[in-house]
Order: structure tokens, then sequence, then C-alpha cells
């Protein structure tokens, strides 16, 4: 059996290994795949980016040679999502084989630019504001050993997050897309997503869960039965 790739993309300050529970949900026929951000897991010692368009280059060179031999979707939370959106179009632009599906959760449209108000932050403040949000996050920095290590990555991610400059594209993404949002969200609104139809020539799906920023973790069951849902419709449909 053919499976479906799902690339699932973490977000600042995290690894993919977030992703991990996910295996348990996932139907049988779609294969979680999960692309790592350098310095950490199992990309631990390669250097960190110093550019958004460095680090998309570094997680297309992962996905490269996986994108052939099956379909495959891709999801992407907050900063991760942008990184989907952006994967999306340079693999459309290099005129490969573009993504059936892409999952855009805890994302703003694209346009609209991304100020962190954490990144400015002392060390102290930015842990306590860390440790007021749900995830992987809060776990980290609730250990002083992995705060050491994880403080400096995330203060890394958070400026290439702030320094990505939307560019406008010359055609839209030529997939369905699913947005998924909590309504709680202290950082992305409703009418920071109204807007995500216009990115794609064809449908887009939205999803509210209950909880702020990170619902995504307390809501893994429902996001990963829509997603195998979603892969298993458009499999029946080609």
């Amino acid at each position: 059996m053919i499976k479906t790739k799902l690339f699932c993309i973490p977000y600042s300050g995290s690894s993919a290994t977030l992703y991990s529970r996910w295996k348990s949900c996932l139907h049988e026929s779609i294969e979680l795949c999960q692309v790592e951000f350098p310095g950490r897991g199992q990309k631990f010692s390669d250097p960190l980016c110093n550019s958004a368009g460095e680090l998309i280059n570094y997680l297309y060179d992962q996905i490269e040679n996986q994108i052939y031999s099956s379909p495959y979707v891709l999801f992407g939370h907050c900063y991760g999502a942008l990184l989907a959106y952006e994967l999306g179009h340079k693999i459309t632009e290099l005129k490969q084989c573009s993504p059936q599906h892409i999952f855009f959760s805890g994302r703003q449209v694209p346009h609209i630019g991304y100020e962190s108000t954490m990144r400015g932050m002392t060390e102290e403040k930015l842990i306590a504001e860390v440790m007021t949000l749900e995830g992987t996050l809060k776990e980290i920095f609730e250990d002083e050993e992995l705060t050491k290590v994880y403080l400096p990555i995330l203060r890394a991610d958070l400026k290439l997050a702030e320094e990505c400059q939307f560019v406008a594209k010359n055609d839209k993404l030529d997939c369905n897309i699913t947005v998924f949002v909590g309504n709680q969200d202290q950082y992305v609104s409703d009418l920071d997503i109204v807007e995500w139809p216009s990115y794609t020539k064809k449908q887009c799906a939205f999803y509210k869960f209950q909880g702020g920023h990170f619902f995504l973790h307390n809501h893994m069951e429902e996001i990963v039965g829509i997603i195998n849902n979603t892969i298993l419709k458009n499999a029946y449909c080609t």
C-alpha cells in the first residue's frame, strides 16, 4: 500500500518530536514524517539558520527526495504554518509534485507581519511568559537544564519568525487548504485568518477549537481525525 506522507513542521522553540503522539491516531494509510529544525532532536548537531530563507531551504532538503514516491500533505503550527506555506510555493516554483493539501494551524494569513512580544523580553520575563502557555514549550521550561539549552534556540527562532518578510507570490497555491485556530488565541484573531481562502485556487476549510495559541495539544485526537478524513477523502476522489 502506498501511504500518504504527512510532513509536520514544528513551531518556534520546539522540536518535531512534539508530533510523535500523533502516530497512534493516524490512519494506517498515512505515514507521519517529522520535519526537524536545526539544533534540536535528530538535527541537534546542525548549526541554527541565520535567515528564514536558509531555514526554508534546510527543511526542503529534508523532504525533497520523498515527495516523488507517494502523495503528501504539509502541516505546520504558528511559524511552522508560515514555513509550510513557503515550502508549498517553493516546491511549485521548482515544478515538482505539489502537495495534495496543506494544514495551517494557529497562524494569521502570511501578509500580516509577525511581531513577537517575547523576543525582546528579559530571560525571567520570557520564561514567565512561556509558563503561561500550554504544550511543549512549557514542559521544556519546567526543566532547568533544558531551559539552558532551549532558551537561545527559542530566541533565535523568534528572531527568524519576526524577520521573515512576506513576498507576494506570482500564483496561488494549487491545493485545498485547512485552517485550524483556537477561540482564545492571544496571538491570532478571527480577522487574522479571514483571508486564507484567497491564498489558494481551490477550497479552504476552517475549524475552531476551544483554547489558546497551543490548542493543538489539547485537541490532538480531533485534529488528527480531521487530517485523517481529509486525506482519505482526497485519496477517494483521486
